[in-house]
């Protein structure tokens, strides 16, 4: 990241970037790297909200960084001065600086060089850049955000199959391995990716579109069949609103990114659901359906019966939940996906008490705070829940609220 030469003073508080100092009167503040560079980028870009995509690319210089660690590195600034007031957060999009700079100064370098000045003049007395070039530059705004959400989404699947050292073949006949390769390391496989399902249902079942899509990735990876996070593939898909759902399952750039795409398709008969899903690539194509009397129902049972057609194990049912809390589960995750998070916190906010005290609720509700940055309440919702939960009954949920 290029670090412009800059003191920059506000309140108590001076940084000075060149030095790579955060000083508060004659005090040197302890910040991160990644944490000091953030602060100078939003400084420097104060002007403009920065979105988080753009913030990770400028500081990390890579897109294989979580939101979660961005969203930490930004509360370590928050808290390294003072509040967070001068920082605020854009929701669903990501930060922009709002305090007021009260002095902006070059600072003198002893590295500077005549060359270096005759850049900075040049860069000062520079002309306009021509409409075209201006264009060219809009153009490359656009793209990025998706080349960063196609680098995630590869990065995200990768990862999940080096984290479980699931989903890894190895050629078993003398002509696809030679013989003297004996000590080869197995061939890593793509993982599985779950595209929105289609819906034929009444307007208020749209959620399904994403609830159905999030629960069939979830059993499959109960079932030990690697899957993509659903946010990575949301992210990735951004930016094809006009394909459908046939369209992404022969997706190129898909089949590079998961060897097989599953493609849910809901539909409402009267009193009955039928759940279907396609599945394309590994060399094959498979269509498993089920019914029964709601969607989430018939969908785990054709998740389950894709899982046996591709030679995998279905995962145990998880007998402490109960449909009404499965369901709030799903319609809560599906707002999340589709950037609703008002509709999220709205639809916990009003379910009984009973679900609302209900654990992974509670873990549901501080990925809520935690998106729309309200870091303090989600500290202290996952400290308490916590305490709450048996590291040996609750030992998943309570990894997950650790890691949160």
């Amino acid at each position: 990241m290029h670090m412009a030469g800059r003191t920059y003073r506000f309140g108590p508080f001076r940084v000075l970037a060149a030095a790579r100092e955060l000083r508060e009167g004659d005090a040197t503040i302890d910040l991160p790297a990644r944490a000091f560079d953030c602060l100078v980028y939003l400084i420097e870009h104060r002007d403009r909200a920065v979105g988080r995509d753009e913030l990770i690319a400028a500081v990390w210089g890579r897109a294989d960084v979580s939101e979660a660690l961005l969203n930490h590195t930004i509360l370590r600034i928050r808290r390294a001065l003072g509040g967070s007031d001068l920082i605020r957060t854009v929701p669903r999009f990501g930060y922009q600086w709002v305090g007021t700079i009260e002095a902006e100064e070059a600072a003198a370098s002893p590295q500077s060089t005549p060359h270096a000045e005759d850049d900075e003049r040049e860069q000062r007395t520079s002309t306009p850049a021509p409409p075209h070039a201006i264009a060219t530059r809009a153009r490359t705004r656009i793209a990025w955000p998706l080349a960063i959400a196609l680098a995630i989404a590869a990065i995200g699947v990768y990862a999940i199959v080096a984290r479980t050292g699931i989903g890894t073949r190895t050629a078993t006949t003398s002509s696809a391995r030679p013989a003297n390769d004996a000590d080869a390391k197995p061939e890593p496989v793509q993982p599985a990716l779950v595209l929105p399902a289609e819906i034929e249902a009444a307007p208020e079942w749209r959620w399904l579109r994403f609830g159905i899509m999030d629960l069939v990735a979830n059993q499959l990876r109960s079932g030990a069949l690697p899957t993509a996070p659903s946010e990575s593939v949301v992210a990735l898909l951004r930016q094809r609103t006009n394909a459908d759902g046939d369209a992404l399952l022969a997706d190129p750039a898909l089949r590079q990114i998961a060897t097989l795409r599953v493609l849910p398709r809901v539909r409402a008969d009267r009193d009955r659901w039928r759940v279907e899903l396609d599945a394309a690539g590994m060399q094959q194509t498979a269509t498993v359906e089920a019914e029964a009397a709601d969607p989430i129902a018939a969908a785990r049972e054709a998740t389950n019966r894709l899982l046996v057609k591709l030679g995998h194990r279905p995962g145990a049912a998880d007998a402490t939940s109960s449909p009404e809390l499965t369901d709030l589960l799903q319609r809560s995750g599906a707002a999340m996906l589709a950037d609703q998070l008002d509709e999220a916190r709205h639809l916990i906010e009003a379910a009984p008490a009973s679900l609302r005290d209900a654990p992974p609720v509670q873990q549901r509700m501080a990925q809520i705070e935690l998106r729309a940055g309200e870091y303090d309440a989600v500290e202290r919702r996952l400290l308490a829940l916590i305490d709450k939960l048996d590291p040996k009954r609750d030992a998943a949920l309570r990894a997950r609220a650790l890691i949160t």
